[in-house]
């Protein structure tokens, strides 16, 4: 069988590349989440599905020479292909465009200088990454408006206007903004402020013996310390 991973783009068809467009003609059939599968319905034998194990399964059932399974963006850009890959090395990729590149085209913006992350299911620190890079790329799993201007950055720019001009603003899961920060910090900074800290009345560690820790430790970005 062969297995070809398929980026779709922004989901309309007209977005698709046509390397795309000849892997889903020939396919025997589909796989993809309902909003990117969906289109060829009449055309295919097509299965709603974007969860691995699951994909597997309708792989093992469904016994044919061509299955495309569908991505919308890009594969690799914050995709479920990564993991699927994973389970299929075999698997052939084809790149689609990316929300990155398709929003920055579409507000005349260059993103080789931007920061670029997700909220979108995962952890991210929206505040410290707005604080630390002038562009911010995001892809939206829920508002940030309100941390922001929690944090002081209710006038970062975001779209068209600014962060306390979204703070209602309901957003679909798979939204995207660029968030303009002026006042970004432009030195590197190793540790936190201690007005940064809820303590309460604990007494907490002296900043420079924080700093001198960290440094000596080689803490990379994405590690958990606890200060005891």
């Amino acid at each position: 069988m062969n297995i070809f991973i398929v980026g779709v783009g922004m989901g309309d068809t007209k977005y698709l590349t046509k390397i795309a467009e000849e892997k889903i003609k020939n396919a025997d059939i589909i796989i993809g989440a309902k909003r990117v599968a969906e289109p060829y319905v009449n055309e295919k034998k097509v299965f709603f599905e974007y969860e691995t194990d699951k994909i597997k399964k309708i792989l093992e059932e469904n016994k044919c020479e061509n299955a495309v399974i569908l991505f919308s963006g890009d594969t690799s850009f914050f995709s479920g292909a990564k993991k699927l890959k994973e389970e299929f090395p075999n698997a052939e990729i084809f790149a689609g465009i990316s929300c990155v590149s398709y929003f920055c085209a579409k507000i005349g913006m260059a993103y080789d200088d931007m920061n670029i992350v997700s909220m979108h299911g995962r952890n991210c620190n929206i505040v410290s990454e707005v604080r630390e890079n002038e562009k911010t790329f995001v892809l939206l799993g829920e508002n940030p408006c309100n941390k922001l201007c929690r944090y002081g950055f209710e006038n970062a720019k975001i779209l068209h206007g600014k962060a306390r001009d979204f703070r209602d603003t309901k957003l679909d899961s798979l939204s995207v903004a660029v968030i303009i920060n002026n006042e970004y910090d432009k030195c590197t900074k190793i540790g936190i402020n201690d007005s940064e800290f809820v303590t309460g009345n604990a007494p907490m560690t002296k900043s420079e013996v924080r700093a001198v820790s960290i440094s000596k430790l080689e803490i990379k970005y994405d590690d958990i310390c606890y200060d005891i």
